[in-house]
Order: C-alpha cells, then structure tokens, then sequence
C-alpha cells in the first residue's frame, strides 16, 4: 500500500520508509564523498491527475532538507511532467528517482499539483551495510 492520499505516492520498497547506508558507501560512486545518502523512490501519479507534480522535502525533527537524484549538491526539488501514463497501469505514470538525506530523523515531502497540495510523513533510518 502506498502513503498518502494521492493523487501522488512515494514508493520506498520497504514499509520502514528511508533506508540509508550512513556514510555513503563507494560502491555508491555518485554519492560517495558527497555528503549525502538516500536511496530509490519510485513515485506513482494516479491516472485520474495528468498535471505536473512538485515535490520538496525537509526534515521535522532537524534543519536538514530532502534532496533529490544526483547533483552537488543534488537538487532541491523533483519533477514529474505533465502527461498520461500506461494503459496497462489505467494511466498512472511512474517516475523513478532517489530521495537524498544526511541524517536519520523524521522527514515531510511536501506534493504539491495544479489542484492538490499533500504533505508525507516518512522516516528515514540508516541501516548496516551489506557483508562483504
């Protein structure tokens, strides 16, 4: 199930939220040495809404904001198009991106479309990395 009331949802993969190497792993080679971590969101736009989407973020419990993709530093905002997506998902349209952070904590995307304004609440935690 995705969060949210839509018509714009975060997929994180993991019903935990935000899960996060702290810091940045090398093999991560376009993040590593940034300063920032993060990981995959797959951003799902309902079919009933073809207008663009804004998305920002910011963190509740601490100064820092969300950023987004890559970039140094990455970018402050993410973009979805206008448009129709799939006939096979009933016109939902999919963006894939990665949500990108510098600390665990609580954290807000603000979605924001030509005839909605959502507000979602995630947590962001880092995990163990991987055995080598």
């Amino acid at each position: 199930m995705l969060p949210g009331r839509g018509p714009a949802y975060p997929n994180f993969g993991s019903s935990a939220g935000l899960e996060f190497y702290w810091p940045p792993l090398p093999a991560q080679s376009d993040w590593y040495g940034s300063g920032w971590s993060g990981d995959k969101v797959l951003w799902w736009v309902a079919g009933t809404y073809t207008g663009p989407v804004l998305i920002r973020g910011h963190r509740i419990d601490g100064p820092q904001f969300v950023r987004f993709d890559v970039g140094s530093p990455p970018p402050l905002e993410l973009r979805i198009r206008a448009g129709k997506g799939s006939s096979f998902w009933k016109g939902a349209r999919d963006r894939p991106s990665y949500t990108r952070v510098r600390a665990a904590g609580c954290y807000a995307y603000q979605i924001d479309g030509t005839s909605f304004s959502r507000v979602i609440i995630f947590k962001a935690r880092v995990i163990p990395p991987p055995n080598k």
